[in-house]
């Protein structure tokens, strides 16, 4: 009787264990890849969020990924800002988000424009 119920006991706790790691082991996040198409690097490029940023350098000719986990801070964009040499810039990669949003963000810098501002083409899913 006492085998029984240990096992029973201990089917139960792995069955309770294997169901926590399925339904809550998969990570929402944003996945953001940054391609620069340029001949030399981009140091200034800052991914923002609610209540947090990451800085991303993306040397000449290669790219970057980046991961952003947007649980615990509510509503708000994604966008990307760089600046250089008193240029600003600001573009939005995703408009709308809220906690546990998950998606994809390529993002190609093609160019800089006379202006300094960069020409860039944001492809969000």
């Amino acid at each position: 009787m006492r085998k029984a119920i240990y096992f029973l006991v201990t089917l139960i706790v792995v069955s309770i264990i294997a169901l926590v790691l399925i339904v809550g082991g998969e990570e929402e996040g944003i996945g953001i890849t940054i391609h620069n198409h340029l001949d030399h690097s981009l140091t200034n490029l800052k991914v923002e969020y609610p209540q947090g940023s990451i800085t991303a350098e993306v040397a000449g000719g290669a790219k970057v990924k980046l991961q952003v986990y947007p649980k615990y801070f509510g509503e708000g964009a994604v966008t990307l800002q760089y600046d250089a040499q008193g240029v600003k810039q600001q573009e939005t990669i995703f408009g709308y988000m809220e906690d546990g949003f998950s998606g994809e963000a390529e993002i190609t810098i093609k160019s800089v424009k006379p202006n300094g501002q960069l020409e860039m083409l944001v492809q969000a899913d």
